[in-house]
């Protein structure tokens, strides 16, 4: 099933998904390179760092706030998990998702006293925004090398709904 590469849409979350849900075997398999393990390396770590950030900013929350964290931690996640959700839809840029963390972690920065479990909250959660960002955008991007490097690859990842056609 041999098809020409003309302008390719990658489906963020599909993307993702191949790499954090696949062997580095099965990957390499597929894509016949080894690049592949790399990407999906550097696309695990990005995966892991975002939940790993999110429980240490709330960690952090707590050590600095005690019982008054609740309410912060109540807002901070009614804001975290709309940006965390809107980080998957195929936009060029997330920067705003970013500023906008960064901007609510401003706003609480007037909530949280000026000392280390402080600061790593304020820091901590929206460096989660921009990992969880971040993997979807290499995430797509490697995809696309891969889809542009082999035709097995290409194949596979259409008929998977990896990459859409145009």
């Amino acid at each position: 099933m041999a098809t020409e590469v003309g302008a390719v849409g990658v489906e963020p979350a599909g993307a993702r998904r191949f790499f954090t849900g696949l062997s580095a075997a099965q990957v390499n398999e597929i894509t016949g390179t080894s690049d592949a393990e790399s990407y999906r390396f550097f696309v695990w770590v990005l995966w892991l760092l975002d939940p790993i950030l999110a429980v240490a900013g709330y960690a952090a929350c707590i050590a600095a706030k005690g019982w008054w964290s609740i309410p912060l931690i109540a807002v901070t996640m009614i804001a975290y998990f709309p940006l965390k959700g809107s980080a998957s839809i195929g936009s060029k840029s997330k920067i705003g998702l970013v500023a906008t963390a960064a901007v609510l972690a401003l706003i609480c920065s007037f909530f949280v006293p000026k000392n280390f479990f402080g600061i790593a909250y304020l820091i901590s959660i929206p460096l989660s925004v921009a990992a969880t960002c971040l993997m979807y955008r290499y995430a797509a991007g490697f995809i696309r090398m891969l889809a542009a490097d082999s035709e097995r690859a290409r194949d596979f990842f259409i008929e998977h709904g990896v990459i859409l056609m145009r």
